[in-house]
């Protein structure tokens, strides 16, 4: 089986928040306020740590708000879990289908013309100006970072501490086989040089949910099933990620995010004049 990919990885944006500030600022005394509050899925003999759907990028290109639904998801569990009043999220097929037709309006899924796939930039512009229906309820993305594919540390802070990411991945076309065995295998460093059918985005861009680390590498979702990836692999395909931010986290009082909460500005004001 050979699914549809459907992400046009988007350019870094100036006013984006990067990571790898945040870590650095920490480092200097000045904190963030998001230390281990969503702590990262330990996925340790694990292979599938809760049920996903793959929300029909099994059929079409919606890869990038597959992606997103599955953060939120995994967002408001996190937060349930730690007793505060947020409704479970489990998003529907038809509800990422409605989101990826917002922000490609050429796309029809009744036919599946202009399936083209999006930009996460274009996503996340409208799930902050106008945001997304989510299991039934309606959610805003109050902000974003971005992450720099050579940054692993910055992928671990925000994974420990955003409840992971949504990565684009420039993937190899050796890997258009092997889609059953990512359930369990770890994807290790591939042939080199990164030449021919090992070579980044030789298959092409794909966006996936990267929810947890161990010594093993990376855990991520890709069309629902549950994929392994080395720190190896994830260096040579990863080509950006993103830190996510919901508008819950902006109710909760107990939380000193004030840095956090003053970049998110920013990123708005930044976003409103691009």
């Amino acid at each position: 089986m050979r699914p549809p990919l459907g992400c046009i990885p988007s350019a870094p944006h100036p006013a984006a928040p990067k990571v790898k500030d945040w870590v650095a600022a920490e480092e200097g005394g000045d904190p963030i306020g998001l230390h281990g509050y969503y702590p990262p899925v330990d996925y340790r003999g694990l292979v599938e740590p809760t049920a996903i759907s793959d929300l029909g990028n099994l059929q079409f290109g919606d890869c990038v708000l597959a992606a997103i639904f599955h953060h939120l998801q995994f967002w408001t569990e996190s937060e349930r879990k730690k007793g505060l009043p947020i409704a479970e999220v489990l998003p529907k097929t038809s509800e990422a289908l409605i989101a990826y037709k917002q922000v490609n309006p050429a796309f029809n899924p009744f036919d599946g013309s202009g399936d083209d796939g999006c930009e996460p930039l274009d996503a996340f512009k409208l799930a902050m100006s106008k945001g997304f229906v989510a299991g039934g309820q309606y959610h805003i993305l109050a902000g974003f970072a971005e992450i720099e594919p050579e940054d692993l540390a910055g992928l671990k802070y925000a994974i420990q501490n955003g409840c992971g990411v949504v990565s684009v991945m420039n993937l190899p076309a050796v890997w258009e086989g092997e889609i059953e065995s990512w359930k369990v295998e770890v994807q290790d460093w591939p042939a080199n040089p990164l030449a021919g059918e090992s070579a980044p985005a030789s298959w092409g861009p794909h966006a996936v949910y990267t929810v947890g680390h161990g010594p093993e590498g990376f855990l991520v979702n890709s069309w629902g099933s549950w994929v392994k990836l080395s720190a190896e692999a994830m260096l040579a395909y990863g080509q950006r990620h993103y830190f996510l931010v919901w508008d819950s986290l902006q109710k909760i009082g107990e939380l000193d995010a004030i840095r956090l909460r003053q970049d998110i500005i920013r990123l708005r004001e930044g976003l409103l004049q691009s």
